[in-house]
């Protein structure tokens, strides 16, 4: 099994090399998305949206759109939310942010505050269709929906779809999210700002570590100073990659690519992402805002059995590993 998971990787890099797509935004067609699909590699875009050319989506444009609205928060002690920490007991949880109501002023606030008076990371990534959800009839951010639209044209005009989820992100460079991969076909755009992708197709999951953790979320302490992960027995483990994208396994090869303010990126579904992101200010400084589109994986065909495969072969190898040992 190891043999053919590894030929398959490998017969893969070399069809496609660190190649992707990039084309202007007026040259789109709506037989661009069939194809995008059907060869599954990201697709870097100039230029397609123009909603917020007018808005400039500033400081001041968000403070007088959100108001004192509540706003869902993921706060950290460093930026890494949804990810691996070694905790004081010695053993590594998968620890998710503590999550705190706060008005968009206080958070804009958050920013470019000196690290030694701030410690703590605040970041809009609540994930779960904040501006958007097809289940949903109002949503956390729908005062949002006059200003952007609800569902990507080339999309609709091609598969007359609407998405699952529409998601709003904002954070500055302290933010990192953890390697992982999503069930959806992804449209992100970069408002502000910049993100930086390190990217892995799915014919390389099966090299990654794969492992289950006690799962943990970020709690306030009495005294409400200092983030601590809670009590593990409260939630089941999770299974995570357990690897540093920088330091990528043997057989592996990352696709690095850069969106900035104005471009959009078509991430297939069941690619394993890394995300760094910035401002544009000095040294990075300052706020990052995306908006995420989320279409769902049909269940129909080969595709999800595909990335189901793939997302489980490390398992495979570690079983047949375990009988090799047996």
């Amino acid at each position: 099994m190891e043999q053919v998971l590894r030929k398959l990787a490998k017969e893969y890099q070399d069809l496609n090399g660190a190649e992707f797509t990039r084309i202007e935004g007026r040259y789109i067609q709506d037989s661009d998305w069939p194809r995008w699909q059907h060869i599954g590699r990201p697709v870097l875009i100039d230029d397609y949206f123009t909603f917020g050319e007018d808005e400039g989506w500033t400081d001041a444009w968000l403070r007088e759109v959100f108001g004192s609205i509540p706003l869902s928060i993921a706060v950290t002690p460093d930026g890494a939310a949804d990810a691996l920490k070694e905790h004081s007991d010695g053993r590594t949880y998968f620890v998710e942010p503590l999550t705190e109501q706060q008005d968009i002023t206080s958070f804009l606030a958050s920013f470019g505050q000196d690290d030694a008076t701030h410690q703590e990371v605040r970041y809009l990534q609540s994930q779960n269709g904040n501006i958007y959800n097809s289940s949903i009839p109002i949503t956390e951010l729908h005062a949002l929906r006059q200003h952007i639209p609800l569902h990507v044209p080339f999309v609709h005009h091609s598969l007359g779809v609407e998405p699952d989820a529409v998601n709003l992100w904002i954070g500055d460079k302290r933010s990192v999210t953890s390697l992982h991969s999503d069930p959806y076909e992804n449209i992100y755009h970069v408002i502000r700002g910049v993100k930086h992708f390190t990217l892995f197709p799915p014919t390389e999951t099966c090299f990654f570590p794969d492992h289950e953790y006690p799962h943990a979320t970020y709690t306030r302490t009495e005294a409400g100073l200092q983030l601590t992960p809670s009590d593990p027995a409260q939630h089941p483990p999770v299974r995570w990659l357990s690897f540093d994208p920088d330091n990528p396994p043997e057989g592996t090869r990352p696709l690095f690519i850069t969106v900035r303010g104005g471009q959009t990126l078509y991430l297939p579904a069941g690619w394993n992402h890394h995300v760094r992101q910035a401002g544009l200010g000095e040294q990075g400084q300052g706020v990052c805002v995306a908006l995420n589109w989320w279409y769902d994986v049909q269940m129909e065909g080969m595709t999800w059995v595909w990335l189901a495969f793939l997302r489980k072969g490390i398992r495979y190898l570690e079983n047949e590993e375990e009988g090799r040992r047996d």
